[in-house]
């Protein structure tokens, strides 16, 4: 029964991580730079960034450290606490599991309470 249990997950995995490694690719720190003219735009493009990436809660504080010289304390909170929170993997299984109407809710929740902590950092 366990191993079904892994394949049922696995699969979201897997997608997860292929969309994670081409984000990490393909998109320079440049690029992010330009688009974050403003404190709130810099938390949301990290909050973006933070799921699009789904990495896990280690690997989220090493590179939000590399972010350090690049983004103020509040976007770089913003990424540690929604990565943690809601991630492209994360979506998918709450996604098969509940209610499509109770994971926009949570989601638009958990957004909404992350990007107003930010912007007061």
């Amino acid at each position: 029964m366990r191993s079904t249990n892994f394949f049922s997950v696995g699969k979201f995995l897997v997608f997860g991580a292929f969309i994670a490694s081409a984000m990490q690719t393909y998109v320079k720190t440049s690029t992010l730079l330009s688009l974050a003219d403003s404190r709130a735009m810099a938390v949301l493009i990290m909050i973006i960034l933070a799921f699009i990436m789904s990495l896990c809660s280690e690997a989220d504080a090493f590179v939000a450290s590399s972010f350090r010289g690049t983004f103020a304390p509040g976007p770089l909170t913003a990424f540690l606490v929604f990565g943690a929170m809601v991630d492209i993997k994360n979506l998918i299984m709450m996604l098969a599991t509940f209610k499509k109407r109770f994971v926009v809710t949570l989601v638009f929740l958990i957004f909404m309470c992350v990007f107003t902590g930010a912007l007061l950092i």
